[in-house]
């Protein structure tokens, strides 16, 4: 709507092509003027979107094109390389057109001018500028007029129990790590499981007191009584000094009437922030929130538009970077954004 002519704002509508096959495919009988599908959903209604563009003189636009950036060797990419030749135009959006290597810009110029190879001679160019800078137009930040990030690092001191069973799961990380360089046989995936552990714990120990005596921490048999003194004293605490800390900055921001964004990448996180700043509207969206009607506060859309409305009761949203990092505009109503932990992941 924000990117629309004022002499079409209040008379287009799209139409959301979700609910499956059947759905999808009674809609496309009579094809509204306007659709918009999902990545994930396209991959399995295939031939009737194939079908619509056959029939019907259709312009494609793709949003976060970069998903598409491993081309034939991903279900997503194969099927929008499927259907490149078919649109009366085509268009791709993306801020991150090339997040790993220039590789990534080929699938989709393939989607854009298919059979061009204008990627693969981008690839090949001693400049690829040379070759990529007459197709695409970029607006910078400094034309936008942006004001400059304030980053402000707080620090917040681990409790007692949970320095210690950071220090028990730090000894084991280590252990597992220290052989990557000297041995080829070391467990990566366990290592890693180590790794996000670590991160697991210094953000919210329950998470792994949890997982590891299968969401029964008091009634669990501990072999050892220093782990289970540790155990049950971070189960006392339940919520962390980070987790804390996270609300009591939401709280000072909505004090001063500004919402904030509130981030962290595990689901259990995400909802129990929520949980305890409810008294502030808080809504939240990860993996499990899906897509559909914004008048449905159930649905990922819903939340959004909750958010959106500044005179609305909805005063925080707490995400995960996997469900929420691309894709969505917060930036007209919030300015504020609180970090719980981070990952590992660069993209995030």
């Amino acid at each position: 709507r924000d990117c629309m002519h004022p002499s079409v704002r209040d008379s287009w509508t799209f139409t959301r092509l979700t609910g499956g096959v059947e759905t999808i495919r009674n809609i496309l009988r009579h094809p509204p003027m306007r659709l918009i599908i999902s990545y994930d959903q396209l991959t399995r209604v295939q031939d009737l979107i194939y079908r619509l563009l056959t029939n019907n003189k259709v312009h494609v636009i793709l949003d976060e094109s970069h998903r598409m950036k491993s081309g034939d060797r991903s279900q997503r990419g194969g099927a929008l390389l499927k259907i490149a030749h078919l649109p009366a135009r085509r268009d791709i959006l993306s801020g991150t057109p090339i997040p790993r290597s220039i590789a990534d810009i080929i699938p989709q110029f393939d989607f854009v001018w298919p059979g061009q190879l204008l990627g693969w001679k981008a690839m090949e160019a001693q400049n690829p500028h040379d070759v990529l800078s007459s197709l695409y137009v970029r607006t910078t930040k400094h034309e936008l007029g942006l004001p400059d990030v304030k980053r402000r690092f707080i620090p917040v001191p681990m409790s007692p129990a949970q320095m210690a069973l950071y220090g028990i799961i730090r000894q084991e990380a280590i252990k597992l790590l220290s052989g990557i360089k000297t041995k080829s046989n070391v467990d990566l995936s366990s290592a890693k499981k180590s790794v996000m552990r670590l991160l697991q714990v210094s953000t919210n120990p329950i998470l792994v007191v949890k997982s590891l005596t299968e969401d029964q921490p008091q009634s669990f048999k501990y072999e050892d009584p220093k782990i289970e003194a540790i155990f049950k004293a971070i189960v006392e605490e339940f919520d962390s000094p980070k987790i804390l800390k996270a609300c009591e900055l939401a709280r000072e921001l909505a004090q001063h009437g500004e919402k904030c964004v509130i981030w962290t990448s595990f689901t259990d996180n995400v909802e129990r922030i929520a949980e305890l700043l409810a008294d502030l509207g808080a809504t939240y969206i990860h993996g499990g929130v899906d897509t559909g009607d914004e008048s449905d506060l159930m649905t990922r859309e819903g939340r959004i538009k909750a958010f959106h409305d500044k005179n609305g009761p909805c005063k925080v949203i707490v995400a995960n970077p996997a469900a929420c990092s691309e894709g969505i505009s917060l930036h007209k109503v919030c300015h504020n954004a609180i970090y719980v932990d981070r990952s590992f992941n660069a993209a995030h």
